[in-house]
């Protein structure tokens, strides 16, 4: 999934809106993370690539049912971005959502940068 602006105007992509009281970014880093499903072990747990994640942020990953975006789901942890760039981690699924067919999965920073994803909860390589 991924999204642009439709329209014809030059000049870069808008910058997020500040989370009053969030973690700054520094203004070197410019782009959105995104990641992908590497791996999905069936109700038990999904391993994810990140790439473009600011650096010295500590991102809180949620899951919840397909079509919520992650928004409002369970918390199963979080991910230190470190030097930012890209990721890799690992994260077990939620009793509430096992035996879901899809499971959304979503990343949210301090700074306001957020990802979002879904996969299928059955085993992947």
């Amino acid at each position: 999934y991924n999204w642009f602006w439709n329209n014809s105007t030059s000049g870069g992509s808008p910058a997020p809106t500040p989370v009053p009281g969030a973690t700054p970014v520094p203004p070197s880093y410019s782009g959105y993370p995104t990641f992908f499903i590497e791996t999905v072990v069936k109700d038990s747990k999904v391993t994810i690539k990140g790439h473009n994640f600011p650096a010295g942020q500590t991102f809180t990953v949620r899951m919840g049912p397909y079509g919520s975006l992650g928004i409002g789901g369970t918390s199963v942890g979080s991910t230190d971005t470190g030097t930012g760039g890209s990721l890799s981690a690992t994260y077990d699924i939620p009793d509430g959502l096992k035996g879901s067919q899809k499971i959304a999965i979503r990343l949210d920073g301090p700074s306001g940068y957020y990802a979002y994803n879904w996969f299928w909860n059955n085993n992947a390589p």
